[in-house]
């Protein structure tokens, strides 16, 4: 079977960052990035002015339908340094929802939202 990979783009609540998903449909994984806030250093944060996170997860089908997403999250320049974090696709509200925890406290979960992003072509 070929390699079936499909790209997608997301803004997150937390951070307000574009989180770019590259999905592997044919393994059901999920791998991506997003910019996080500069962290405490030199002239405010790092020089580059933001960070970086690093995404991989996991695709299924979520209990009440829509596609699920379970994994890891880890920031290689930031404020954070690593986690977990599970998103659900919710109908209502046309977005993925769900939460995101650090390793540190991972019994507190944060709510992380997904909205997607769409582009209209003319």
């Amino acid at each position: 079977m070929a390699d079936i990979a499909s790209n997608t783009s997301f803004t997150e609540s937390y951070y307000g960052s574009m989180v770019n998903l590259h999905l592997r449909l044919d393994r059901f994984k999920v791998t991506g990035h997003y910019r996080t806030p500069p962290a405490a250093g030199m002239f405010g944060g790092y020089i580059q002015g933001f960070g970086q996170s690093i995404i991989e997860g996991d695709l299924s089908p979520g209990p009440e339908g829509g596609t699920k997403i379970t994994g890891e999250w880890v920031h290689t320049a930031g404020p954070l340094e690593k986690g977990t974090f599970m998103v659900q696709w919710n109908q209502e509200e046309k977005a993925m929802k769900g939460w995101w925890a650090t390793d540190a406290d991972s019994g507190t979960r944060h709510e992380w939202i997904w909205r997607p992003i769409t582009t209209r072509f003319q």
